[in-house]
């Protein structure tokens, strides 16, 4: 079996692909690695951060 194939639950891995030409990839990835949760977010009650996602 794959390496990423969990018996219960199957493909547990997400991708991202950015595509095109000219991408600044340290920008993106400095830009993502900004976006993960710091250890102290983690252990407090991180359901109550506000979410910076605009409300459809």
């Amino acid at each position: 079996m794959w390496a990423d194939w969990d018996e219960w639950w199957g493909d547990r891995v997400t991708k991202l692909v950015f595509i095109g030409v000219g991408l600044d990839q340290e920008k993106i990835t400095r830009s993502l690695d900004e976006a993960l949760l710091t250890a102290e977010e983690m252990e407090s009650n991180w359901r109550t951060l506000s979410d910076p996602l605009p409300k459809f």
